[in-house]
């Protein structure tokens, strides 16, 4: 989630037998809509050793995510190869390992995907040789941020004794549950409630709403519910709620409680199980249900 650091790993293999191995090798890299080098931190390219390989960037441009790097021929080896060696099952010398970190933006989207595309773009037999890249050999490696999750909770009963007890109600009774929102670091965005109850029950409010860091998570939208059909449908529209603490050990809440009362219908009888479910949406992801 925001301010999370992502780590990609670009891995160049030299799986030719030639010789000399592979000379004038350039790679790049486009990374996810909306992110700069300015984002990124601790780059490195490596052999498969783990020995650093020297690069300079291609075409006097920014480097890995402008016009790419090329890595410095010859290799560390002591004949003249190129900076990857040929194929070795064991050496490692043929294969490149460029990482780097990415610095998830505060304002990351819940749920969203960002994926960054690696590029070869060329590489020879020989210094200065004929490209054998004849269109860039591309492949994309993505992340996902965090999603919210919702959870559902019978915090009590009006009557508790020993002939009815917190699980049970008879009618007339209050019901409270519990409906809570953790909300990753970032911003989730058009989020929305809807509660359904069973038919033997009512909602009769209000709603008491709790937010665990009001300092740090901010909602848009959060009002009364919205009650239709009969008191048994409640939505819930907390709008775009954002979450700027980038502290991953302190999880950020919304909870919200409120009263329902046992209805003197027909089918409300003895050992008749009466439920709610609650269904929340957001923007950019996929609808959870809890009962």
């Amino acid at each position: 989630d925001a301010g999370d650091k992502a780590t990609y790993a670009i891995v160049v293999e030299n799986t030719g037998s030639g010789l000399n191995g592979a000379f004038d090798v350039q790679v790049k890299d486009a990374l996810p809509t909306g992110y700069t080098a300015a984002d990124v931190s601790n780059i490195r390219v490596a052999d498969g050793t783990g020995a650093v390989v020297a690069a300079t960037n291609v075409g006097g441009g920014a480097g890995l995510f402008d016009l790419g790097i090329e890595l410095t021929d010859p290799g560390a080896t002591a004949i003249p190869t190129g900076a990857l060696d040929p194929y070795d099952v064991s050496s490692g010398r043929n294969i490149a390992v460029i990482t780097y970190d990415l610095t998830l933006k505060a304002s990351l989207p819940a749920s969203s995907v960002l994926t960054n595309t690696s590029s070869l773009l060329r590489y020879a037999g020989l210094e200065g040789g004929t490209n054998h890249v004849l269109a860039p050999l591309t492949d994309p490696a993505s992340v996902t941020a965090a999603s919210p999750t919702l959870a559902k909770t019978r915090v009590g009963t009006e009557l508790t004794n020993v002939n009815n007890t917190a699980a049970q109600a008879v009618v007339g009774e209050v019901i409270t549950y519990q409906l809570t929102l953790t909300v990753p670091e970032g911003v989730t965005g058009a989020v929305s409630i809807v509660d359904t109850l069973d038919g033997g029950l009512a909602y009769v409010g209000p709603v008491i709403a709790t937010n665990s860091n009001g300092a740090q998570v901010t909602l848009t939208g959060l009002t009364a519910p919205v009650v239709t059909n009969n008191g048994q449908t409640l939505t819930f529209s907390l709008g775009d709620i954002t979450d700027a603490n980038s502290d991953n050990n302190t999880p950020e809440t919304i909870t919200l409680a409120y009263p329902v009362v046992v209805l003197n219908v027909a089918g409300n009888v003895a050992n008749t199980q009466l439920n709610n479910s609650a269904r929340m949406t957001w923007t950019g992801g996929s609808p959870v249900t809890v009962s």
